[in-house]
């Protein structure tokens, strides 16, 4: 669409809709833009009026693709998890709405965890005083012994585990949790160019 736009001479904003049809033109509505910056603020009432929560993120057109699909990818994990988790529960005859208050409750640490997680990535240092990732991979380890013993699927926490045997075995697992970013990314503790 970019290159379309670009050949007809039109300016062009690309955008992704974080968003329920029903949350258009709320205030909790969440909608994100790249491209021109003097384009998005020459309409950018017009856009808060259909999203409170309009956020440019950048002059490159694929930005807010690539926010959109990054925030889905943690939308869905977190979903998948918060349910996998009232199923566990459940396996012991826990009522689901215990454990999902409980998780509601839990919660406002997650903010806290994010402001973590920017500043370690930003800065790509991973010391803590928190809990290194192999404290991390033991708690995961206890989970799926739990969903085993359970009878419940355990093909997410072997997916998890993998994760943090992989930062583990690239250097990471004195490192905080965050340091899983650098696994994502394929770069180790090792390679020169993940640190400054």
């Amino acid at each position: 669409m970019a290159g379309w736009a670009a050949a007809h001479r039109i300016r062009y904003l690309e955008a992704g809709i974080l968003a329920y049809p029903r949350e258009i033109g709320s205030e909790h509505a969440v909608v994100v833009y790249s491209g021109p910056r003097t384009l998005f603020e020459q309409h950018e009432a017009i856009f808060t009026s259909l999203a409170g929560r309009t956020t440019y993120v950048g002059e490159a057109i694929g930005a807010a693709s690539a926010v959109d699909c990054g925030v889905l990818a943690f939308y869905y994990g977190a979903t998948t998890v918060l349910l996998y988790g009232a199923a566990l529960a459940a396996a012991e005859d826990v009522d689901p709405r215990a454990f999902l208050q409980t998780a509601r409750r839990w919660l406002p640490g997650l903010d806290l965890v994010a402001e973590m997680n920017e500043r370690m990535i930003l800065e790509q240092r991973y010391e803590g005083g928190e809990a290194p990732l192999t404290i991390h991979a033991a708690a995961g380890g206890y989970v799926r012994q739990a969903a085993r013993a359970a009878g419940i699927d355990t093909s997410y926490v072997d997916h998890l585990l993998g994760h943090f045997e992989r930062a583990v075995a690239a250097g990471h697992g004195g490192d905080e949790l965050p340091a899983l970013y650098e696994v994502f990314a394929n770069r180790s503790a090792h390679d020169p160019g993940s640190r400054p």
